[in-house]
């Protein structure tokens, strides 16, 4: 979150700021009840008044928290004072350790356990302050976190969070919690934003909370499976290479989803349709459309066929022939290939080709490496002929200056990397 929380009861000695507290909650109260109410809180408050009386100060504390039982009756300005006095005493006198961590539950319960249109938005700044209250590193700032995502599935609590890849990743790891508990909070936001129709986000925070995800858990499996699936139906998602470097991802082994991804990443639209044929039963429990599927594998075939034709043409019949559709239908899918930033190029209707100028790899494997030395090569050595006509002409008018031409990399310096490349 970008700013702290500030106490509106900044002021007053530890006496007076205790006794804001309790005329707080006495409010509810009717005025003839409410010195019956304060007496036990004075009368305690009497031995508490030094500073070196910690324990007797958490005594009076403890008194007060059992008596916060809602937000209390107030306008949002006083609710939030409130609590923001209340958290200002609570994380000196009870610091966020595991010791402490049943009595952050159950104000957190008390904050969050009465949403309402009404005091949704003063809610979510209470949580958020409560956040920014306690120490970066504690785990507590998780529970807090996840509070303030289910206190609403609407996207207020996504908003109030401000989230981006930046700080998520900094927080988890930051916060002291195992690596269950930070994929479980991934997972959390993976499903808030999808209930926000964001499924690129989505479908990011699903791949990270992944790879956090120990193989070895309970649920690595589902996991796995639900974040293949996701990767799947999402029409934005082309890369899957990440997937195949994910523990849980590899040991479905037999599974079919697995299966299914491979065709994604290495194969075509006649792999795909033997799948269809084969597993339909599968499809149909998966819940994963046919539509979307065979779109993408069309414009992945594609942009398979197209990483090795950079720099040419290639005719309408062999892309045709490549997805397996009418020629007469090839333009439009020329047109979404180029839309979804696979490949880029330029295409022709008289003479019925596509000339390509840039392609994304599926993967990038051995062979996708020795195309791309070969390619430097060449250009080293179509580099190396312009610049001797170009020393040539200076020599011709005196000049004695002489322009090298650049080193190609030696084929040794190639080092395959661990993540889908473009080549331009």
């Amino acid at each position: 979150m970008a700013t702290d929380s500030v106490s509106i009861f900044s002021e007053g000695t530890y006496e007076e700021q205790t006794q804001e507290l309790v005329n707080y909650l006495a409010r509810r109260l009717p005025e003839t009840d409410r010195p019956a109410f304060i007496r036990p809180f004075q009368d305690a408050l009497k031995s508490a008044g030094d500073e070196e009386n910690h324990e007797q100060r958490r005594v009076v504390l403890s008194l007060v928290l059992e008596q916060v039982t809602g937000l209390g009756d107030g306008n949002e300005r006083e609710i939030e004072g409130f609590f923001n006095l209340l958290f200002s005493h609570f994380i000196l006198y009870f610091p966020p350790t595991p010791d402490n961590e049943p009595r952050y539950t159950s104000l957190l319960k008390v904050i969050s356990g009465q949403v309402s249109l009404e005091h949704l938005a003063v809610q979510l700044r209470i949580l958020s302050n409560l956040f920014n209250a306690i120490p970066r590193e504690s785990h507590l700032r998780l529970q807090v976190a996840k509070a303030i995502l289910q206190a609403t599935s609407s996207g207020e609590g996504l908003a109030v969070l401000q989230l981006s890849n930046l700080n998520v990743e900094q927080w988890i790891s930051e916060w002291d919690t195992t690596p269950e508990e930070k994929s479980e909070f991934l997972k959390l936001l993976s499903d808030a934003y999808l209930q926000l129709e964001k499924r690129d986000e989505a479908y990011g925070l699903s791949l990270r909370h992944l790879q956090i995800l120990p193989s070895s858990s309970p649920n690595a499996q589902s996991a796995a499976i639900a974040t293949v699936s996701s990767a799947l139906q999402n029409p934005a998602t082309f890369n899957f290479d990440p997937l195949f470097k994910i523990d849980s991802v590899v040991q479905l082994k037999d599974h079919p989803i697995l299966a299914l991804l491979r065709i994604f990443l290495t194969g075509d639209i006649s792999d795909y349709t033997k799948f269809e044929s084969s597993h339909s039963a599968f499809l149909e429990e998966s819940q994963l459309s046919q539509d979307v599927l065979c779109r993408k594998i069309r414009l992945l075939t594609i942009a398979s066929l197209a990483s090795h034709h950079i720099g040419g043409e290639v005719a309408y019949s062999e892309i045709a022939s490549a997805i397996d559709v009418p020629e007469e239908t090839v333009e439009k899918w020329l047109i979404d290939v180029i839309r979804t930033g696979l490949i880029s190029g330029k295409i022709s209707q008289p003479k019925r080709t596509l000339r390509i100028t840039r392609s994304t790899t599926r993967s990038f494997e051995r062979s996708e490496w020795e195309a791309l030395e070969k390619r430097l090569l060449v250009w080293k050595s179509s580099l190396a002929g312009v610049l001797d006509v170009v020393n040539n002409a200076s020599a011709s008018h005196g000049s004695s200056a002489t322009i090298q031409a650049p080193a190609a990399p030696a084929p040794s310096t190639v080092q395959p990397q661990p993540q889908t490349t473009t080549v331009a």
